[in-house]
């Protein structure tokens, strides 16, 4: 389920120029943040061309987008990716993911599944453009490094011809099952056997079981 709409949270600072924005929606019933970039100059007749902006995978959701504790997002680590779009005239909007910074649903961060999980919150920011009114909809790019980049690439499946084009960084991708196959025996060096644990697959079988 999707609140296909943005609602105004606070503006940020402008960068020369640039106005920053943080926006919040909901999705699966979570309320989740996300951060807008407007491009400095006057808005063009049918509206800034989009950038969603699907970041790669943090180690600590909660630390995601802080900068010495304090939300900053999208934190030092992407901070000039966003900003040299909006630069060069793309109004960009930079999804937290559920249980990034402020967003609801840590508990569906760190499992085999949560590109998926995160791919349902690119496609719901795509879904509430609609409700900034400098974004052309009409003209909506992706773009995604490393986790992000799988993110990227299955809400392109879901959205088809309505992403104009996509730019992938270092993605990192692959089935769920191969995954768990990698963390069950590839960390460890353990050859396949019918006797050999999976610990990763048993648990992935489990999520998927919950679903």
């Amino acid at each position: 389920s999707v609140n296909s709409e943005f609602q105004h949270e606070y503006d940020r600072e402008p960068i020369n120029g640039i106005k920053g924005e943080v926006v919040s929606f909901t999705v699966d019933q979570l309320k989740q943040f996300a951060l807008v970039l407007t491009p400095a100059g006057a808005t063009p007749a049918t509206g800034w061309p989009v950038l969603i902006f699907n970041h790669g995978h943090h180690p600590s959701p909660p630390d995601y987008g802080r900068v010495n504790g304090v939300t900053d997002r999208p934190g030092n680590y992407y901070r000039q990716v966003p900003i040299a779009f909006a630069r060069q005239g793309f109004l960009v909007v930079v999804p937290d993911f559920r249980g990034h910074n402020d967003s609801q649903g840590l508990e569906f961060t760190h499992g085999l599944l949560e590109a998926y999980w995160y791919t349902r919150d690119s496609i719901a920011t795509f879904k509430a453009l609609h409700s900034l009114p400098a974004a052309d909809t009409s003209n909506v790019f992706m773009w995604g490094h490393s986790m992000g980049g799988e993110v990227t690439l299955r809400a392109l499946l879901a959205l088809g011809s309505s992403i104009q084009g996509a730019s992938i960084w270092s993605a990192s991708s692959g089935s769920a099952w191969e995954k768990a196959m990698h963390f069950s025996l590839g960390i460890n060096a353990t050859e396949d056997e019918l006797h050999t644990e999976k610990p990763a697959i048993i648990q992935l079988q489990n999520d998927i079981d919950e679903l």
